[in-house]
């Protein structure tokens, strides 16, 4: 089957799509598919060796000003269907909403091919990011513009002949706010034979946080959970992978806490690493509120930790209380802080949540996850009639 993916995200860029999609166009290749993606071009890029029924499309693209990790291609509509109409592809899935999944959209319905969505973004909240004052309104000051990107996303979403979402609580999150198109759970994955648990469990936990340093992350709740354990714990330490926008400020809150000798920032890694730095760890954080699955949530749980999250989207068809971690109410510190305590204090509780997290993670394995996607691929193949020009 020939399969084209458009994503405005993509390696060497690394997040949750990338990820997805790199495990993904993996697999389906190894099956006898030919994929082609649609993605952006990078400064100074050194392409990667991928599987030889893989071929990579990149367009000119820019950086989104104020949020660098991001990037906007420019793809040149006429160049992008030529290549379709030689492809032939007999599925487009797209996976964001920038230039390139609406030229894959339109593509599809010119040519009549069936269509697929993913929503990876949750893009009323994810906006905010992007915003001057670059901070999470939670009151409901922002209402109408939310309800304004809801009615524009499903508009869009609504030309999809299914939509996948990574997480049933996202795909009920969809309906509610009025998308009418078939949506369906399918779990972005993991690569479970990349990642082993933990075996030894220190008595000193070490907390860490994984993922982009940016402001609907909410990683300064964590940093001021850890300011309140500091009195009772004087040397307690949190590690903060990733790199983003918000960088910047978390230091400097930091500083102005007093905690550069809890807190290390360990800038971006590379994903083969990742495994590595979960086990070194002994607790998971986030105080994410727009995850619409959340690949670092996985990651850790397949490398055994036990994991605190927040009451919100995705996070809790993850994080179970009480069995492989504790989930608290957003944007509440204090409440954070006494789950910390909680998992701190207490190294079996740690080690008993970060087994039951190896158990749980195991529906995720990307293998099973390939193969319903592939069964979707076939179900939709010959719903239309290819008319390419």
């Amino acid at each position: 089957m020939n399969i084209a993916y458009f994503s405005d995200t993509f390696y060497p860029s690394i997040d949750g799509v990338v990820v997805t999609l790199l495990n993904f166009i993996q697999l389906l290749a190894e099956k006898g598919h030919k994929i082609r993606l649609y993605v952006p071009n990078y400064k100074n890029i050194k392409e990667r060796e991928f599987h030889e029924n893989i071929s990579i499309e990149r367009y000119t693209s820019f950086k989104l000003i104020g949020y660098p990790d991001f990037r906007v291609a420019i793809p040149v509509l006429l160049k992008v269907k030529r290549s379709i109409q030689i492809f032939k592809p007999e599925i487009i899935h797209f996976h964001t909403l920038g230039p390139l999944g609406l030229i894959g959209i339109n593509c599809a319905k010119q040519y009549k091919i069936p269509l697929i969505g993913t929503y990876h973004t949750y893009l009323t909240d994810f906006l905010v990011c992007i915003s001057p004052n670059k901070k999470i309104d939670k009151s409901n000051k922002k209402d109408l513009p939310k309800k304004i990107v809801w009615k524009l996303s499903n508009y869009i979403y609504n030309k999809c002949d299914l939509i996948t979402a990574p997480s049933e609580s996202m795909r009920k999150e969809l309906k509610k706010n009025g998308l009418k198109a078939k949506v369906v759970f399918l779990s972005n994955g993991l690569a479970l034979d990349e990642f082993s648990s933990k075996e030894k469990y220190n008595k000193k936990a070490k907390l860490l946080h994984v993922g982009r340093i940016s402001f609907e992350k909410n990683i300064d709740v964590i940093i001021k959970s850890v300011f309140i354990l500091r009195k009772e714990f004087p040397d307690i330490r949190l590690d903060i992978v990733g790199d983003g926008p918000a960088l910047k400020s978390l230091k400097l809150m930091t500083q102005k806490l007093e905690l550069e000798k809890n807190i290390r920032f360990l800038g971006r890694k590379e994903h083969i690493k990742l495994n590595k730095i979960y086990k070194e760890h002994d607790i998971f954080i986030t105080a994410s509120t727009v995850e619409t699955q959340g690949v670092v949530i996985l990651e850790a749980m397949a490398s055994g930790l036990p994991i605190i999250g927040v009451k919100k989207l995705a996070i809790p068809d993850l994080v179970k209380n009480n069995v492989n971690g504790y989930v608290t109410e957003p944007f509440d510190e204090q409440e954070m802080s006494e789950k910390v305590r909680i998992l701190y204090k207490n190294s079996k509780l740690r080690e008993d949540f970060g087994k039951n997290s190896t158990e749980l993670v195991k529906e995720h394995d990307v293998k099973n996850v390939i193969e319903k996607l592939e069964k979707i691929y076939f179900e939709y193949k010959n719903i239309k009639n290819n008319g390419y020009m």
